[in-house]
């Protein structure tokens, strides 16, 4: 036995006490708010302090065989970080997704316009989560050390948290530590899963009056069996992995737990200082040797001299050589494991099935599950997350054995603040996603015809609308730019605004007009003469505009707009019609040239955008349809609409409104050079202006043929891909690195459903939507079951 398993199992060793009452079976001893528990007073006045991180699960599973190994190495490394004079637990923890964890993703916006499509909306949201098996699996790693006082273990905490971040951001992860009120409430889920509708417990008066934050979570009543134990009423069973073989499968640990109940699955590591584990390594080898050399000088005795040592030795031999290998040359450390198991169900009899079935699993990988008989109590106090190792079935491993019980499986995401994605196709599970979390918030939609991308699209802003109750309906706004007339049945539903942009439209935007908002600095006049000098390029196309004709609309702009400016941009803006007049003012002959080109839109038949913008700007849904936007002014008037919706974003980011962009048919903007510009540096200064955008378009290769649209790609943290074709799959398969498993995903992908990348993340996802609610109709866009809406009837 090694010296630092000797001086664990003597400081964990619990001293003997009577159990009166429920709390006294809990080992907590001290709270502590930033959640670092005392777990247990030790000799010598030392005290084991524990501190619990969740780790963010992957898709470990779905990974390419390449992926999967550069994750076991990672994965060995967080291992081997372990400090040795402390403990971990490694606890994979499945439990019931409950109403009260629901409740937070439903909308409950108090907008009285939106009650009757929340109502639908919550209804499809509680369908959604109930059609997977309604189980939620999470990783949590509780590091144990033994300190003074409470100082001293912080100071530990800290340095292990930071180690912790920085070795699972290699494996596209992270952890998060845990609080007191969180680890509590961890704890509450466990010891208290059957109990519904409890009153709040208010946790700081109870421990400012002298209660325990024991009774935060512990449970009505424990009974402890021979065999198996209830807390309330609920039943559980704590089993011990007593028998594992050589070659382990890293599955094992999915497999096990693939049960559809509440279980925590908790491995606790003891790592050994290095110099210590050669040197037992080196003492086994030179023990084998000595046996072996004992039977020799047997055989030799016996005048056998041809004899060759039994298969066993041999194997031993080998064994100690590979062993003293892996310490000295392959960065293997030695660690002490015990792996617990606790599951629970609503009565004995589905207890025993279950235990049954777990045994079962266990044999087809040649494991051996155990029940630990008069141990139930100290197996739960080993499983649960707190840190404590009551089950002394202790097995020897190195890190890769250690890593080898992969505890990952697929990524879940359920954000706070987030909006609903669709479901998790491994696990059934809802995908809540914070997409203002990312370094970019930008994202993109993209897959065949008939794919559900317009459908999904709309599905998600419909998410950002209703997460605004009515007070705060008014800081965020929506811009929807609509070339395919798909989008007006939602706006209109919602309240927002159709502007329907032709040469006969009716509603007009102002090319001139001046948004209030800018930095201090900033010179309006400036940024509005910059796009003058892009309209008047795209109005005399083909011709090239000279330095002569720059200067002279630079100086028409400024004319036009000084007063304008000076007195606040308050009162009506000057139109195209001043522009106009004031180029005809000038002698030059090259400031005619420009007003006779720019006379069509300013006084011809082209002159929708010659009057003041009679858009209400105070709709924060608003939806631009330029269907029948004619080739002739489709360059201007796209122009003209980027112009004032940038205009929009500094206006609303002066007053403190995120705003969100969708520009479905993405492709056509990437074709002008203007219009692929405005998105090439909005993606990339979207979030100064608290904007989100988010493109639609077909095929992936008309995007990744354009400079700009490579370089979208590259920014968006957040990419939707649906069904694909087999050269566009190809090329999002090598530009984002999706293994051969995952591409099925985007292969023949049904309506709805494809691959998810958030960040690092790529998660299979699918988002049916019952046909028969009123979002449905809302969103299809489906001739025979889409509530349409032509431009004359929207406008009768």
């Amino acid at each position: 036995m090694t010296r630092t398993l000797k001086t664990v199992r003597y400081n964990d060793k619990e001293k003997l006490k009577q159990i009166k009452t429920v709390q006294q079976s809990i080992p907590l001893e001290d709270y502590y708010d930033d959640g670092i528990f005392c777990v247990q007073k030790n000799a010598k006045n030392s005290k084991k302090f524990s501190a619990t991180f969740q780790i963010r699960d992957i898709s470990y599973l779905k990974l390419s065989e390449e992926a999967q190994k550069e994750i076991f190495f990672s994965w060995s490394s967080v291992l081997n970080s372990i400090d040795p004079g402390a403990t971990a637990k490694l606890s994979v923890i499945k439990h019931k997704i409950t109403n009260a964890t629901l409740e937070r993703f439903l909308m409950n916006s108090t907008n009285p316009a939106y009650a009757e499509i929340q109502k639908d909306y919550n209804r499809i949201l509680r369908i959604k989560a109930t059609q997977g098996n309604g189980m939620m699996q999470e990783v949590y790693l509780t590091i144990s050390v033994d300190k003074k006082d409470y100082a001293a273990a912080r100071s530990f905490f800290l340095r292990t948290k930071g180690t912790l971040e920085t070795l699972l951001l290699k494996m596209n992860s992270s952890c998060q530590q845990l609080n007191g009120k969180e680890r509590l409430e961890l704890l509450a889920s466990i010891y208290r899963s059957n109990m519904k509708d409890e009153p709040s417990f208010d946790l700081a008066n109870a421990l400012s009056t002298g209660s325990s934050a024991k009774n935060y979570f512990a449970p009505e009543s424990m009974e402890f069996e021979t065999d198996h134990f209830k807390l309330g009423d609920v039943y559980g069973r704590a089993l011990v992995l007593h028998q594992y073989p050589s070659y382990l499968k890293d599955t094992i640990v999915a497999d096990i737990c693939d049960i559809d109940k509440s279980l925590i699955w908790s491995m606790d590591i003891i790592p050994v200082p290095m110099d210590e584990a050669v040197r037992e390594a080196e003492q086994r080898a030179t023990s084998i040797d000595v046996n072996i050399s004992k039977w020799f000088q047997k055989q030799y005795n016996n005048k056998n001299y041809a004899a060759e040592p039994p298969y066993d030795m041999k194997q031993q031999r080998e064994q100690a050589e590979e062993y003293l290998t892996d310490l000295t040359e392959r960065d293997q450390h030695l660690m002490y494991c015990v792996i617990t198991m606790v599951h629970f169900a609503d009565s004995k009899e589905a207890l025993d099935e279950d235990t049954e079935s777990i045994f079962a699993s266990a044999r087809t990988k040649q494991c051996r599950m155990q029940t630990l008989r008069f141990q139930q109590l100290d197996g739960l106090n080993t499983a649960l997350p707190l840190g404590v190792r009551r089950i002394e079935d202790i097995m020897t491993l190195t890190t890769e054995g250690v890593a080898g019980f992969m505890p990952f499986r697929t990524a879940e995401i359920q954000e706070k603040d987030g909006y609903c994605f669709g479901q998790n196709q491994i696990s059934k599970n809802l995908i809540i996603v914070n997409s203002r979390k990312l370094p970019s918030c930008n994202s993109l939609v993209t897959g065949m015809p008939g794919s559900g991308k317009s459908m999904f699209t709309k599905w998600l802003m419909l998410n950002k609308v209703l997460s605004s109750s009515a007070s705060d309906a008014s800081n965020h706004e929506v811009i929807i730019i609509d070339p395919e007339r798909e989008f007006s049945p939602i706006v209109k539903a919602l309240g927002g605004e159709v502007i329907y942009l032709s040469a006969e439209s009716n509603t007009h935007i102002n090319p001139l007009d001046v948004a209030t908002g800018y930095d201090k600095g900033d010179n309006p006049i400036i940024s509005k003469s910059e796009f003058m000098l892009s309209l008047c390029e795209q109005i005399m196309f083909p011709q090239l505009i000279g330095p002569k004709h720059k200067s002279l609309i630079d100086r028409a702009t400024e004319l036009v707009l000084r007063d304008y400016v000076r007195n606040g941009c308050v009162g009506e803006a000057p139109t195209l019609h001043d522009f106009h007049d004031a180029l005809k003012a000038m002698p030059e002959k090259e400031a005619e040239d420009i007003a006779l080109a720019v006379e069509i839109y300013a006084k011809g038949s082209l002159s929708s955008f010659a009057h003041q913008t009679n858009i209400d700007i105070h709709n924060k849904i608003i939806c631009f349809d330029i269907h029948e936007l004619s080739d002739s002014l489709m360059s201007v008037g796209m122009l003209i609409l980027f112009d004032h919706i940038h205009n929009r974003m500094i206006h609303s980011r002066a007053n403190g409104i995120t705003t969100s962009i969708i520009n479905d048919e993405f492709y056509l903007m990437l074709e002008k050079e203007f219009s692929s510009n405005f998105f090439f540096k909005a993606w990339k200064r979207g979030r100064k202006y608290n904007c989100d955008f988010t493109a639609i378009t077909q095929n992936v290769e008309d995007v990744l043929r354009s400079p700009n649209g490579r370089a979208i790609i590259n920014t968006s943290e957040l990419l939707v891909l649906m069904n694909q074709s087999e050269m566009d799959c190809e090329n999002l398969s090598e530009l984002l690195n999706i293994s051969e498993d995952l591409q099925e995903y985007i292969r023949k992908a049904k309506v709805g459903s494809g691959l998810l990348k958030f960040g690092e993340y790529l998660i299979p996802f699918e988002n049916d939507i019952p046909k028969d609610t009123q979002i449905y109709k809302l969103l299809t866009t489906k001739p025979d079951e889409a509530i349409y809406q032509s431009k004359a009837g929207s406008d009768a």
